[in-house]
């Protein structure tokens, strides 16, 4: 394991670590650092999330439509489905984002072959 730590370029924990704060969502530190499974399911999470987000829009606007008196032709209210949807994803980011940074910060993430970061934070 150590002749393959030392024949792969190291990755820096720094990089990881801003990758990281910046641009979580992508999975951008994951990927950088072979984590190609952790990486893959952050940018899965978060393409999913714009598409629920996208059509939930869509349906409160749906949902939003009138008729002449002012009554909503459909009897569903989506806006607080549709905040609840927000929240609860925005919160799931939030936690995940707190957990690599932390993880990153303290350096207990090794590349996807196993070798330790480069410590430089």
């Amino acid at each position: 394991n150590t002749t393959v730590c030392t024949a792969n370029a190291p990755k820096s924990q720094l990089t990881a670590f801003l990758l990281s704060f910046f641009v979580m969502p992508t999975g951008a530190a994951n990927f950088y650092i072979g984590q190609i499974g952790l990486g893959g399911a952050q940018l899965a999470l978060f393409l999913l999330s714009i598409i629920i987000c996208y059509v939930s829009c869509c349906i409160a606007m749906c949902a939003s439509i009138c008729d002449e008196g002012g009554e909503a032709i459909s009897g569903i209210s989506c806006t607080c489905g549709t905040g609840l949807i927000y929240l609860l994803i925005g919160l799931i980011f939030l936690a995940w984002w707190i957990a690599d940074l932390v993880i990153f910060a303290n350096n207990q993430r090794t590349t996807g072959n196993g070798c330790p970061l480069t410590s430089d934070l």
